[in-house]
């Protein structure tokens, strides 16, 4: 799992999938970078799914404790960008409705922004 994060000019800390969500080393270093930006006072994260096509239980287990890390600091948290196949495995699993999803990062964004 591959990923990059840049925060928007309007104060969303955007982290963007690049490969598929099923954990590997990069799982750590992505939870680690979400708790550095929530030690610096940021509370409004996008999880941009549109590079990752496939996700396992361990993505589905990093995502969930990404949102608790965020809700807990009473942060914000959407998704966005989900493929039908992510989706469906967020569905069976029962945690797609945790989630503030949207089908466009930029409608993501501004609804974070707008908080």
């Amino acid at each position: 799992m591959k990923f990059s994060i840049k925060k928007e000019e309007n104060g969303v800390v955007h982290i963007q999938l690049l490969a598929s969500l099923e954990g590997g080393p990069d799982t750590f270093e992505l939870k680690d970078e979400v708790k550095g930006y929530l030690g610096a006072g940021e509370r409004k994260f996008l999880l941009d799914m549109s590079g990752a096509t496939f996700v396992n239980s361990t993505g589905i287990g990093l995502v969930v404790g990404i949102y608790s890390s965020i809700k807990q600091a009473e942060g914000k948290f959407a998704i966005c960008g989900v493929s039908d196949r992510a989706r469906r495995a967020f569905v069976v699993t029962g945690v797609w409705a945790l989630f503030q999803a949207f089908d466009s990062c930029e409608e993501a964004i501004q609804a974070l922004a707008a908080d």
